[in-house]
């Protein structure tokens, strides 16, 4: 049984060799203070294929305190006027989410969070994310 496990090992490591480990996942933050919208600069470059943020934000009234009605917002994955990729109804409640944008086109695209629902004069939500495919 041991001569098996020694001939068996390095036949395994050469043929480990031959298949090199591809590991190009792309993982990009963002972050966010907003009143009503905000568009970051396009610096997210994308592949084709399946992409998803991983996003939290909080609601807080203009003094900074945290405001028990939570806002929603939206992110948006945009390279300009005809290509956008959407997710909606992100609770703005201080806990994180995980949302698919689905499979974006191979391009470079910009972060723009809508705050989506209304709420009093000067509250804000503020948050962070990261792009990842």
């Amino acid at each position: 049984m041991k001569k098996k496990i020694k001939r068996v090992l390095p036949i395994l490591f050469v043929i480990a060799l031959l298949f090199p480990i591809s590991a190009s996942a792309y993982s990009k933050g963002y972050s966010f203070k907003i009143t009503h919208s905000v568009t970051g600069g396009k610096n997210h470059d994308l592949a084709n294929k399946a992409t998803s943020t991983t996003v939290e934000g909080n609601t807080y009234w203009a003094s900074g305190s945290t405001k028990a009605d939570k806002a929603n917002y939206t992110v948006t994955l945009t390279n300009g006027w005809f290509t956008s990729y959407t997710v909606k109804d992100i609770k703005a409640d201080g806990y994180r989410y995980n949302k698919s944008f689905g499979t974006v086109k191979k391009d470079t695209y910009a972060v723009s969070v809508v705050k989506s629902t209304g709420g009093a004069y000067g509250d804000y939500i503020e948050g962070s994310g990261t792009i990842k495919q």
